[in-house]
């Protein structure tokens, strides 16, 4: 696998210092070796993104299937936040009810949570 221009840099970085600061202890495999664990720390501090910064393939996919999905609430529920209209506070049996549709955008059947929970589709004509 080519490394990326990030993974380059860092390793040409460490190089660089070692040579420096620390002549007497500098060896090829030894700045690689430093190279590679600082960048293996720097992905576990940013999971989900890649060198660039840009997300990875499968947070890719994962979002693309999340913006997909109907996200319709129930008639009942504020659209955006999920809270009930009347303003009454949600209960444990009633918070589920917040979830929203995980059907695909353009569906022609009734809505359906992640719960497999379902209620009517509003405005639809025949």
């Amino acid at each position: 696998m080519t490394p990326s221009t990030t993974e380059t840099a860092i390793t040409a970085a460490v190089h660089q210092a070692m040579q420096k600061t620390l002549p007497q202890y500098y060896t090829v495999e030894l700045a690689d070796e430093i190279a590679a664990d600082t960048i293996a720390e720097l992905e576990e501090l940013h999971p989900g993104t890649t060198h660039s910064g840009e997300p990875t393939a499968s947070i890719r996919a994962e979002a693309e299937q999340i913006l997909a999905q109907c996200c319709q609430r129930r008639p009942d529920r504020d659209p955006a936040t999920g809270n009930l209209l009347s303003g009454v506070e949600d209960t444990d049996e009633t918070f589920r009810d917040r979830l929203l549709c995980v059907e695909r955008h353009g569906h022609d059947s009734d809505h359906r949570d992640a719960m497999r929970r379902t209620w009517p589709r509003q405005g639809v004509t025949a």
